[in-house]
């Protein structure tokens, strides 16, 4: 083992007369020292997904042990990446790195030991919902909620942008929706990844009930003149007719 050890001499005198020739004293020294080896330590990190802190799995391989010491003296540390964001060939800084074994007490270690590996962007689900609407004639539709799962706590993340389109434009229930270029931001929206698009289900209702009431869609006094309202439904509150001109109204273009 190491420290202080006293050292007993030992020597052979060749004079060609057995040594006979010399008187020697041997003296012990009382002060030597048995210094620890020095080890090399190897450490390999593994990749792991985001997860809000830095810390790593780690392996630590020792190398330089003496011969017939090989199994009787390990490592074990603490590793910790630089910071918790997510990215390649990142530093990981072993720390607390202790020897363990029989012949532990032999040998120390030299620092800094580091190692590298990846943080993988973790994969949130993404879901929207889209407002119902009236009839208008085209397929665009509005999106109403977005709503992230996965999303570790206590980071800033947002489900935004998007554009949302009805599969048909006619009126209907539960009409599929299709919804494109969805995105994240927030200070934690790089460690994340998400569905940039989404489907999901929305009504689209009929236009509203027809006008009640008159309804003039052409009137012709005398001298041929004409007036029209091209079909359009006009609501009247009173219809004044002078006798004193013939009025012909279109089938059924005057309801009461």
């Amino acid at each position: 083992g190491i420290g202080n050890k006293t050292l007993v001499p030992s020597v052979t005198i060749n004079d060609g007369n057995g040594g006979a020739n010399y008187a020697v004293t041997l003296v012990n020294v009382t002060n030597g020292t048995i210094s620890p080896a020095t080890l090399g330590i190897i450490a390999t990190a593994q990749n792991k997904v985001y997860d809000g802190n830095t810390s790593a799995v780690l392996n630590l391989l020792i190398t330089n042990v003496i011969e017939g010491d090989s199994g009787s003296v390990t490592a074990t540390g603490t590793g910790n990446f630089l910071n918790k964001n997510a990215g390649d060939g990142k530093t990981v800084n072993v720390t607390d790195i202790v020897l363990t074994g029989a012949a532990k007490d032999n040998y120390t270690f030299t620092l800094p030991v580091t190692a590298t590996a990846n943080i993988t962007r973790r994969a949130l689900t993404g879901s929207v919902t889209v407002a119902n609407k009236t009839f208008d004639g085209n397929t665009s539709a509005t999106i109403a909620t977005r709503t992230l799962s996965g999303v570790i706590p206590g980071d800033s993340v947002n489900y935004i942008g998007g554009t949302a389109t009805f599969a048909n434009a006619g009126p209907a229930e539960n009409i599929a929706v299709t919804v494109v270029g969805l995105s994240l931001n927030g200070a934690d929206g790089s460690n994340y990844s998400v569905n940039d698009t989404a489907l999901t289900t929305a009504t689209i209702l009929p236009a509203g009930p027809p006008a009640t009431g008159p309804v003039v869609t052409s009137v012709v006094v005398n001298g041929g003149n004409s007036f029209a309202n091209n079909n359009q439904r006009s609501q009247l509150t009173s219809v004044v007719v002078n006798f004193d001109q013939a009025v012909s109204l279109a089938a059924g273009a005057l309801r009461i």
